[in-house]
């Protein structure tokens, strides 16, 4: 048997830097539109429509406001919902608005319409081979944990952190307290994700070194195309 020695802790971000929603990284406006096909075929709704009601709406478009009182899954559903309902009703769909909401919200959830990117798995494979512990730890659904068993990679990430579960999301220093406290307060770490704010600033803010993947921003220290240059910067020195 080959005992592997533990090298450190890789904290994931799951949207557009693991795998993408059923329409594309962040994809509820359209999910919303989804729903419209559905319940009132040929309704002329855009996601510009339905913008002017959600922006700014979701847990995470205001991270530093705690959310506490949503750990629940049916009490973050029912806050989301919410929003979703009163978007329905400011494009005129009043009377199913509630439907609408619930289905939206389903569309989004079902992890069986989730898919991750072609190195992924390769990837994470490989460092977990070279003695690499990985973290999800997203803004995200509370159906995450779920959905990355349906995805495969419950074989692979040992420690799911998720905003629904801690009513915190990154960069809120205490959402990444949380991360660092349910991976055993790692000496050595890094944060991969695709958003500068949430996954790089709050990461490094927090003490863990930080790479910038599948976008760009002129601030960050380190930016990786894919998931294979991230491994490359992560292997090629430890991180403190």
């Amino acid at each position: 048997m080959v005992v592997v020695t533990r090298v450190g802790v890789i904290f994931w971000d799951f949207d557009g830097t693991l795998g993408y929603g059923p329409h594309g990284p962040g994809s509820w406006r359209p999910c919303l539109i989804e729903a419209l096909d559905q319940l009132h075929p040929g309704h002329g709704v855009t996601p510009a429509d339905l913008r002017q009601f959600t922006r700014n709406r979701y847990p995470w478009s205001n991270p530093d406001v705690a959310h506490t009182h949503l750990v629940s899954a049916a009490e973050w559903w029912a806050e989301l919902e919410a929003v979703f309902g009163e978007a329905f009703e400011g494009v005129g769909y009043v009377e199913t608005a509630t439907e609408l909401a619930n289905l939206a919200g389903r569309f989004y959830a079902d992890g069986s319409r989730w898919g991750l990117f072609e190195d992924t798995i390769p990837v994470l494979q490989q460092l977990r081979d070279n003695g690499w512990q990985h973290v999800v730890f997203s803004n995200n659904v509370p159906e995450l944990e779920t959905n990355l068993g349906l995805l495969g990679l419950n074989q692979i990430v040992e420690v799911v952190v998720c905003s629904a579960a801690i009513g915190y999301e990154k960069p809120h220093p205490e959402a990444y307290r949380c991360a660092l406290r349910a991976a055993g307060h790692p000496r050595t770490r890094w944060m991969v994700g695709d958003n500068f704010q949430a996954d790089v600033v709050g990461a490094e803010q927090a003490g863990i070194p930080a790479i910038l993947v599948r976008s760009e921003h002129p601030h960050a220290q380190r930016r990786a195309r894919d998931l294979v240059e991230a491994a490359t910067i992560i292997t090629a020195r430890p991180a403190g």
